[in-house]
């Protein structure tokens, strides 16, 4: 499920635990009185990324990346922010940075 309000944002930058990678940060919260496979995410590219079409590309493949990976994040609420350098980022590249900061956590 994604995050769209705007309370659940200002939450998760208020009481998240944070981790940058060289392409993202990823943002982190537990969830409160959700089942565990329950998941909640948010990709967010800002205008410094490029135009829309480009930063629709780049949280198609965080997107793709959550979903592929969905497992390591059971009970947490996701926030994954795109840095401008994920435009000179591959796929592959991409997934190793989100796996790794996630690694960070130890979840």
């Amino acid at each position: 499920m994604i995050i769209r309000h705007k309370d659940a944002f200002e939450r998760m930058f208020q009481n998240g635990r944070r981790r940058n990678g060289r392409f993202v940060q990823l943002i982190i919260v537990p969830q409160e009185g959700a089942k565990a496979s329950d998941l909640m995410a948010a990709f967010v590219c800002g205008k410094r990324i490029g135009n829309a079409v480009q930063r629709n590309l780049y949280k198609r493949r965080l997107r793709e990346i959550f979903r592929k990976n969905k497992f390591h994040f059971r009970g947490w609420h996701i926030l994954l922010i795109a840095f401008p350098a994920i435009r000179h980022a591959k796929f592959e590249e991409l997934e190793a940075d989100v796996l790794r900061a996630a690694e960070g956590f130890r979840l």
